[in-house]
C-alpha cells in the first residue's frame, strides 16, 4: 500500500505528479505567492519553484524555498548568463590582460554554458578543469574566474553556495599539456635576421636577442631609463627581486636602440601611436609577421634562452650571465651578497656573443 502523503499547512505550497508518462523529474513543485484582482475576481498567482525526481525531493524544496524565499526566475540563469552580467559589470575595473585571460578560460566551459548555474555542483566543474588541458598556472586563474562569478551569483540569489571553493586545481600543479619546450635561434636564423636588420620589427627581436631582457621587459623600458653614453639599461622587472637590474647595450645592436631614442614617445619600443606597446598586441601584430615572413618558428622568450646559450658559449663567467639575465635561483649566498659588477665587465660579456 502506498504511503499516505502528508497534508502541507495552508500557504506552504504544493508537490504532484504532473502525468503518467515517463519522465526524468514527474513531479512539479508550486507555491502561491500572493493574488492578482483581475475585474472582480481575485486569482492565484502561482510560481513553479521547480521539479523533483519524487515526491519527497519535491517537500524539500518547499522546505528550503519557505525557509528562504528567492526569485525563482533567477535560479534558472544560466551560466552563460551569468559570464554575461558579471563580465558587464567587472570588465570595466579589470586590466586588458586579465580581461582576455579570462575570456579563454571561459572559452573552455561551453559544456556548461546553458546550464543554470543553481544545478552546477563540484563534480560538473571540476570536469571542466580536467579536461580543460589548461596548465597550473592558467587553472589558478580559472578558479579565480569561477570564485568570482559564484559571489556575483550569491549576491543576486542565484545560486546559494559556491561550489568553486571546492575544485581541485592542486592535482595539476606539475602538469603543463600545453607547455612547448623553447627553441633557440640556430646561427643561420640569426644571420636571416641580420640580412634583415633594416626591418624595424626584425631590429627588435635582435635587440630581444643581445640583451636577453623578457618581452615584457623591453616593451616597458622609458628613455628616461636607457644610458646610452654609460652603454646600458636600467630594467624595473617585477618577475623577481633580481628582475631589477642593469642590462648592457651590446654594439651590435647601439645604432637600433639609438635611433628609437630618436623617435617619439615615452617608451624605447612605442606602439604607431608613440605609447607603450602591449605585449598581445606586439605579438599578433609585429612577432609573428616577422616569423612568418622569415619562416620561423618562435616565441619572443626563445629570445631570452638564445641569449644565455650565446653567453655560455662565449665562456662568459656563470655570476655575470645570472646579472644580465636577473637569474636568482641558482646564487648561492656568496653571489647575492656580491651584488656590484662593474658595467664595463657586462658589456665586454655582451660584446663577445
Amino acid at each position: 500500500m502506498p504511503r499516505k502523503k502528508m497534508k502541507l499547512p495552508n500557504g506552504y505550497g504544493t508537490v504532484f505528479r504532473i502525468d503518467k508518462r515517463k519522465r526524468r523529474r514527474p513531479f512539479v513543485v508550486k507555491k502561491t505567492i500572493g493574488w492578482d484582482l483581475i475585474g472582480d475576481k481575485a486569482v492565484q498567482n502561482v510560481i513553479v519553484i521547480g521539479y523533483a525526481k519524487t515526491y519527497e525531493e519535491g517537500i524539500k524544496m518547499l522546505e528550503e524555498y519557505n525557509l528562504s524565499p528567492y526569485d525563482v526566475s533567477e535560479r534558472k540563469t544560466t551560466f552563460a548568463e551569468v559570464w554575461e552580467r558579471w563580465s558587464e559589470e567587472h570588465f570595466p575595473e579589470l586590466s586588458n590582460s586579465t580581461i582576455a585571460g579570462y575570456k579563454a578560460c571561459y572559452k573552455t566551459c561551453s559544456k556548461i554554458y546553458n546550464i543554470p548555474m543553481s544545478k552546477l555542483r563540484t563534480k560538473d566543474l571540476q570536469r571542466v578543469i580536467d579536461e580543460s588541458g589548461k596548465n597550473a598556472p592558467t587553472l589558478k586563474r580559472f578558479k579565480s574566474l569561477l570564485h568570482s562569478m559564484y559571489k556575483y551569483a550569491l549576491r543576486y540569489d542565484i545560486v546559494d553556495k559556491d561550489y568553486s571553493r571546492l575544485i581541485n586545481v592542486q592535482k595539476h600543479k606539475n602538469k603543463n599539456p600545453n607547455q612547448r619546450g623553447h627553441t633557440i635561434f640556430t646561427n643561420e636564423e640569426i644571420k636571416r635576421l641580420w640580412d634583415n636588420q633594416f626591418d624595424a620589427d626584425v631590429q627588435v627581436v635582435l635587440m630581444l636577442i643581445y640583451t636577453g631582457v623578457r618581452i615584457g621587459e623591453m616593451l616597458s623600458i622609458k628613455k628616461e631609463d636607457v644610458h646610452l653614453n654609460d652603454r646600458y639599461i636600467e630594467i624595473h622587472g617585477t618577475k623577481t627581486e633580481n628582475a631589477e637590474r642593469i642590462v648592457p647595450i651590446a654594439e651590435k645592436i647601439y645604432p637600433f636602440v639609438y635611433a628609437r631614442m630618436e623617435e617619439d614617445g615615452e617608451y624605447l619600443i612605442n606602439n604607431t601611436l608613440s605609447t607603450r606597446a602591449k605585449i598581445d598586441n606586439y605579438r599578433r601584430t609585429r612577432w609573428m609577421p616577422v616569423m612568418k615572413n622569415l619562416d620561423m618558428n618562435h616565441t619572443p622568450h626563445d629570445t631570452r634562452h638564445t641569449c644565455a646559450s650565446m653567453l655560455a658559449n662565449a665562456d662568459t663567467n656563470p655570476l655575470v650571465t645570472k646579472k644580465i639575465l636577473g637569474h636568482s635561483g641558482a646564487m648561492d649566498l656568496t653571489e647575492k651578497v656580491y651584488t656590484h659588477l662593474d658595467v664595463s665587465i657586462l658589456i665586454d660579456a655582451i660584446n663577445k656573443i
